[in-house]
């Protein structure tokens, strides 16, 4: 190529090769003078073909010791320019830092010292190579502090049908850092290996409707600040239903036999099982209250049958609480179902005696007749 001189810019020119370039290739450019008396000797540069790269990738934080230090980390560029990485530059608030990263680390851990708690910090990262330093990355706000901890308590606290729960919880730091908890996230797993969506709130409690009844799900719920979401509190597994009905009417416990050294009772399950299975019939008993006296339920011993094809019980000597059991002796029953739940309102009290029943008698005789004569007026 020969530049004549007649420009604007002597010694300033571009140029065009649309062949046999290829990009990331090194070529050599050489530069002569002429004039009438000949050419000069060349000066020769190297030039790598090639562009800056594009901006790094999903810069992110990795780890954070409020007042003391960070480590932010990204992805390469999408487009290297054709030529290797040399390093990155990371941009702290709008200022590019001295030290300057090597390529192959993605990874930077800043002091951080200086920044109080709640401070943030605008990160912005920057590849270089053989053409120069690239576009900045989007911006990575760290604010300083630390994730909030994990929720605990969590627990139901109420129910407002057989498929509408509220569940409740505490956050035992809600400021971690001096960087609040702003919202919460319930995970509510139906067991089934389906994908769970977890469920956004602004306060430590959430309504959860149109449940299944009689399913078993397992819950756990996060903390959220503007970190990132705390860890996963301890599961609770929720049962959908309520309590068992109250045994009453047929169900209730009635006497069905008694001797003088025992008492057998006999009972229906309840009308409700509370939409789960029953898992226990609870007897309680009190054995020697006078006739004159109240019944007293904080006297009540309890014995608990699992064996839910149950239908009768014989309280004896040898049953729980009751080795003191004599003839003649006054026992109040009442008896109480459970589900997964919890326990049934407790049924109506059963008064019975320990007693046999009485002999059958001897036949009548006749002991003597007398005649009995009434005067019905007059004279004899």
């Amino acid at each position: 190529m020969v530049f004549d001189g007649s420009q604007d810019k002597p010694g300033t020119f571009s140029f065009m090769v649309s062949h046999s370039i290829v990009c990331g290739g090194r070529y050599s450019l050489m530069v002569t003078a002429v004039n009438v008396a000949g050419e000069s000797d060349g000066k020769v540069n190297e030039i790598k073909v090639g562009e800056p790269p594009s901006p790094p990738l999903y810069p992110r934080l990795t780890a954070i010791t409020p007042l003391s230090s960070l480590t932010i980390q990204w992805d390469p560029p999408l487009d290297d320019g054709c030529l290797p990485i040399a390093h990155y530059i990371i941009n702290r608030d709008g200022s590019d830092l001295v030290t300057v990263v090597p390529p192959e680390a993605v990874l930077f851990t800043d002091n951080i010292a200086a920044y109080a708690m709640g401070a943030s910090i605008t990160y912005k990262i920057k590849a270089v190579n053989d053409a120069g330093a690239g576009t900045l990355s989007v911006a990575l706000v760290v604010t300083v502090g630390q994730p909030p901890n994990a929720p605990s308590g969590l627990t139901v606290s109420q129910r407002f049908s057989e498929t509408s729960i509220e569940l409740q919880w505490t956050t035992d730091t809600p400021i971690v850092g001096n960087v609040p908890t702003i919202s919460y996230r319930v995970y509510l797993d139906d067991l089934s290996g389906n994908p769970i969506t977890p469920l956004n709130v602004s306060t430590p409690e959430i309504v959860l409707n149109g449940l299944t009844l009689g399913h078993t799900y397992s819950v756990t719920a996060s903390s959220v600040n503007i970190i990132e979401e705390s860890a996963q509190s301890a599961a609770l597994t929720l049962y959908t239903g309520v309590r068992p009905s109250k045994m009453t009417g047929t169900s209730a416990p009635v006497h069905k036999s008694s001797s003088s050294t025992s008492i057998t009772i006999e009972w229906l399950p309840p009308a409700y099982n509370g939409g789960s299975s029953l898992t226990a019939f609870h007897i309680y008993h009190d054995i020697g209250r006078l006739s004159n006296q109240t019944a007293n339920t904080s006297n009540f011993v309890q014995i608990t049958i699992t064996d839910m094809a149950t239908r009768t019980y014989t309280l004896d000597s040898t049953s729980p609480g009751a080795s003191t059991l004599a003839t003649g002796q006054l026992v109040d029953f009442y008896m109480a179902t459970t589900n997964v739940l919890g326990e049934s309102d407790p049924s109506d009290i059963l008064t019975l005696y320990v007693a046999a029943v009485p002999s059958k008698p001897d036949a009548p005789i006749e002991s003597k007749v007398f005649a009995i004569t009434t005067s019905l007026g007059g004279s004899e």
